[in-house]
Formats: C-alpha cells, structure tokens, sequence
C-alpha cells in the first residue's frame, strides 16, 4: 500500500505540475481568481510532495525528528489549501455576484489558530505520534479535520447559495474540490493506513482547470476574436476592411513573392445617382463576389468605397496569371466591364511599391472604360 500511495503522489505531482504551467502561461486573463488558483495550485504542490516524502522517511526511527515536522507540515499545508480555495471561490462567485469580505474573512481569521492548536497538540501526541520510526494516529486526531471539513462545509454552502451566479458547470466543478478530498479524508479516519487526500486535492484543481479556468480562457479568447474580426471587416461585403489590409502589408514582406491586383469598381457613382445605393451596395457585391470565386476571401480586401486589394502570398506566377485572366474574365462577362484591374508581382519586400504599380494599372484600365463608355464618367471630378 505504501509504494502504491508514493507512486499515486508522484503522478499527481506531475498532474498538478501540468494544470500549473497551464495556469500560470496558458491563462492570460490576469484576475484576481486566477491568481488565487495558481497560489491554491502551487500549496498543492507542495503539499502532495511533502506528504509523498513523509510516505517515502515513514519507517525509519533516525528519522523520527524530521518524520515529526513533515506530517505537521501536511495538517498545515492542507490547512492553507483550504483557506485559498475559500478565497478562489470567494473571487469567482464575485466576478458575477460580489460577495461581503466577510464570507471568506472568516476562515482566514480561523486558518492561524488551527494551525497553531494542531501544532500543541501534536507536540503533546494527542493527534499524531512517531512510534519507532511510524506515523500514528491518535485519539484527537479527528479534531484535525475539524477546521477542513469547516471549511468543506462553509464552501459548500456558499456554492449552493451561489449556484445560479455560477452555473452548472462551474457549480459541478467547485463541488468536486469538496466531495473527492472529503471522501478521502473519511476513508483516512475509516483506514488511518491510506491517505489519498492531497491526491484528492490534485484532481479536483485538475477538474477546475479544465472546466472553469481553461474554459474562462476559451470563452476570453473567443470573445477576443470575435471583436478582432468584427473590426478586421467590412460590413457590407464581409471582406477584411482597410485595418486588415494595414495589418497584412506589414507581414507580405517576409514572403519571398507576392501577387498584388488592384481592382476598382465601375460606374459607382453613376449607378448610385442614377439607380439608388441599392443598386451601388449591388454593384460592390458582385465585384466581391467575383473576387472570392476566384481568389480566398481572406486574400481579398475592400480599402475604399469601391476599391478592392488581392494579394497573393507565395504563389507561383503562373498560378497567379491565370488566376487573374479569369477575374478578368468575369469582369467582362456581361459585355461593359463591372470593373477595372490591374496587377503586379514581386518581392513581399517591395510590397508597397507593388500595390502603387497594379494601381497604376488599373488607372489605365479605368481610363480605357471611361473612353469606351463616356456616359458612365464620373460627374464632378
């Protein structure tokens, strides 16, 4: 039993080594209840492995000193664990319903003098002895527990209270810091000779990590995302908007090539005075439409009222002048053109300079269709 009892507290150590690292540089939200969690987590820590080293000494009578200041260091670690969930589930009921201080003043104000009444009393082998090199438990023992299971109690109180603030999931996960260890804790009193409840404790931060902490991570970053899409994009045709094209030119310059077209669209002016900004909204629409059937819409940007960008990272030449003879295709499909074009390739170094020359370009398109079609010029340039 004791080899096994070693080898389930090096697991866990390695378990909670886990939930803290993620804890610690995976949750990037910085409140005051992932604070008190990661302190929670590293008192684990260290409890699971002074508990495992005060497994690993049990039995050797040289020792007995030191097999005395460890098991007291578990009473009082386990002690400190409880009074930092208490604080952990203070902050997370107030991040949605702010609880008086006192809720959790109360155990901290208790936490002290516990720990020093465990202290006298195992001085004087009322709750624990070393008999010959073995930890004993004695008659008071149980009076040991008393301020965890007080602490078990009141957070279960609290969460029940509080349960419709939390929500079920988190609800089930709190309740589980509570039922594991208190079950191991009754099997301890039951079997003084087994004692998982710093294992008990290791799975249960392990079941509040996955589904409050790592879960609150998720929620934040798609939050995140969501807000940095909304503002990467255009409302009207869902292509990225002239922020993301910003942010794109900066990051074509580490690509060895890149394909630029610079696409403007015709008769916007003439079709809104003329039609109504029904039809102009249309007229946008189908020149990105016909973009992102033949380019990825997360190449494609609209950086102006009726200009459009394509750029086209590492892709072949010949890829990309065959993309751009079939957007030119579909321009002219319908006889006049629903736009004007012009294109460039190159290094992503001179990115810029690519964008000025398929601008070019398109002006001289752009020229062509005012030649081959006057009444659609635009009035008052």
């Amino acid at each position: 039993m004791r080899e096994t009892i070693i080898a389930l507290e090096a697991f866990s150590i390695m378990i909670t080594l886990v939930v803290l690292y993620g804890n610690v540089f995976e949750v990037h939200n910085n409140k005051k209840r992932n604070r008190s969690y990661t302190v929670c987590v590293v008192l684990v820590v260290v409890a699971e492995f002074v508990d495992m080293l005060a497994w690993i000494l049990n039995g050797r009578p040289e020792l007995s000193d030191a097999l005395f200041i460890i098991n007291f260091l578990c009473y009082a670690l386990g002690y400190l664990v409880s009074t930092y969930f208490m604080y952990y589930l203070w902050t997370l009921i107030g991040e949605s319903h702010p609880l008086p201080r006192w809720t959790v003043a109360t155990v901290e104000l208790l936490a002290g003098p516990s720990i020093l009444l465990v202290l006298v009393l195992s001085i004087r082998g009322k709750i624990f002895s070393i008999e010959e090199g073995f930890y004993v438990t004695q008659e008071w023992y149980p009076v040991s527990q008393v301020f965890t299971f007080f602490c078990m109690a009141w957070a279960f109180l609290l969460i029940i209270l509080n349960a419709k603030y939390l929500g079920r999931r988190n609800t089930i996960a709190c309740l589980s810091y509570i039922v594991m260890p208190a079950a191991s804790m009754v099997l301890h009193i039951i079997y003084p000779q087994i004692s998982l409840t710093y294992v008990a404790f290791a799975y249960s931060m392990l079941i509040i990590y996955v589904m409050i902490q790592a879960e609150y991570e998720r929620e934040y970053k798609t939050r995140e995302n969501s807000l940095i899409e909304a503002s990467t994009r255009d409302a009207l045709t869902g292509l990225y908007n002239r922020r993301a094209y910003d942010m794109a030119c900066s990051q074509m310059q580490k690509f060895e090539n890149v394909g630029i077209i610079f696409c403007d669209a015709n008769g916007l002016k003439h079709t809104n005075d003329e039609f109504g900004h029904a039809a102009g909204d249309r007229l946008l629409l189908a020149v990105a439409n016909g973009l992102i059937d033949i380019f990825s819409r997360n190449q494609v940007f609209r950086i102006s009222g009726d200009e459009f960008v394509v750029m086209c990272p590492n892709m072949p030449y010949e890829t990309f002048h065959a993309q751009g003879i079939s957007l030119r295709a579909f321009i002219r499909r319908n006889g006049m053109p629903v736009a004007s074009m012009g294109e460039a390739y190159g290094s992503g170094i001179d990115v810029y300079q690519l964008i000025k020359e398929a601008e070019q370009q398109m002006y001289l398109d752009k020229e062509q269709f005012y030649n081959d079609y006057p009444k659609m010029e635009r009035r008052n340039r």
